[in-house]
């Protein structure tokens, strides 16, 4: 079976590329064999990780999406939110 990089996984690379953060794509597969992928962005003390994951639907689906700002833990954000807070980091967080 193959699997398509959605193309808001495809945005916010490019989003994490132009913003000069840097950024590591993680793929493997859970216990059940099914494929997942991670991309996590970190730009001096902030950090972004969001996780698509093909489990209930068998197409890739962001599952988990969570953020940091330059103070405090990781917490739940909206694949917008979490757009924004790479291009808009200062204003947003």
């Amino acid at each position: 079976m193959s699997y398509t990089f959605p193309a808001k996984a495809r945005h916010l690379v490019s989003e994490l590329i132009d913003g000069g953060w840097s950024f590591a794509i993680k793929h493997g597969q859970d216990t059940g064999l099914h494929p997942y992928f991670t991309v996590e962005g970190i730009k001096e003390n902030r950090k972004l990780m969001v996780t698509w994951h093909t489990r209930t639907t068998g197409t890739y689906r962001m599952s988990s999406c969570m953020g940091r700002g330059d103070s405090g833990g990781l917490r739940d954000r909206t694949l917008n939110e979490a757009l924004s807070l790479v291009k808009y980091w200062d204003d947003a967080a």
